[in-house]
C-alpha cells in the first residue's frame, strides 16, 4: 500500500467495542449493532442498497489510508505474524473514542411496526369521517 493505514474512521478504543460485546454475550439479544457507523451502514443498505454500495466502493478503500508515506520494508502480517504482542492500542489512541452506541434493532422494528399502526389508524379515522 502507498500510505500507511488505519481503521476507517470512527475509531473506536478496544475495550469500548469489548463491552459491547460482553453485553452481548450477557443479554443474549438477536442482534446488537455496534457503532454510528455500523447503523448507517445496515440502515442504508435497507433503505438504499446500490447508493451504499457505490458509497463504499468510493471511500471504503481511501478512508483506510492516511496522508503518511507507507515505510518500505515494514513488517506486516500477510503471510505470518509480526514477531511480538502489538497489544490492543496502537498510534490511534490519541484519535479514538472511548465510547460506542450498540443498538438493538428490535426496538427499531417496535418503533417501525407502531409508526405503521398509527399510519393506518389515521387513514381509518380520515376515511371515516369522509
Amino acid at each position: 500500500m502507498p500510505k500507511r493505514l488505519q481503521p476507517v474512521p470512527p475509531i473506536y478504543q478496544p475495550e469500548a467495542i469489548a463491552r459491547k460485546i460482553v453485553r452481548a454475550a450477557r443479554d443474549a439479544p438477536r442482534e446488537l449493532w455496534i457503532g454510528r457507523s455500523a447503523l448507517k451502514a445496515i440502515i442504508g443498505t435497507m433503505l438504499l442498497p446500490r447508493l451504499g454500495d457505490r458509497i463504499l466502493a468510493n471511500e471504503g478503500y481511501r478512508g483506510q489510508m492516511t496522508t503518511e508515506a507507507a515505510h518500505l520494508g515494514r513488517p506486516d502480517n500477510l503471510f505470518q505474524p509480526v514477531s511480538g504482542d502489538p497489544g490492543a492500542h496502537g498510534r490511534f489512541d490519541d484519535r479514538a473514542t472511548r465510547t460506542v452506541i450498540g443498538f438493538n434493532p428490535t426496538w427499531l422494528r417496535v418503533g417501525a411496526a407502531c409508526v405503521l399502526v398509527g399510519a393506518i389508524a389515521g387513514a381509518a379515522v380520515v376515511g371515516h369521517s369522509l
